[in-house]
């Protein structure tokens, strides 16, 4: 999902996101990666291996700036979110 500097209605799993704090339906896109450790590792600072990244979709609604985050998941060619361009 690559989209930026647009704004979007959204839907996941099939419902339309809403901002919880204005009820806004029309969201800014950025995606958001983390890097994953796992607690049972013990972390090496010298270790050369990229770690393991969680990407989430990040929405940030356009009136009051709430931002929400979901990660993106696919089976065949069905996704869990769908955004629609609307400027």
């Amino acid at each position: 999902m690559d989209r930026k500097h647009s704004n979007y209605e959204v839907q996941i799993i099939g419902k339309p996101l809403r901002c919880p704090h204005c009820d806004s339906a029309i969201f800014s896109h950025r995606e958001v990666y983390l890097d994953i450790v796992s607690p049972n590792v013990d972390v090496d600072p010298f270790n050369e291996d990229p770690p393991e990244q969680l990407v989430l979709q990040s929405f940030t609604c356009n009136d009051c700036y709430n931002i929400q985050q979901f990660q993106q998941l696919t089976k065949g060619m069905e996704t869990n979110i769908v955004c629609k361009q609307v400027d």
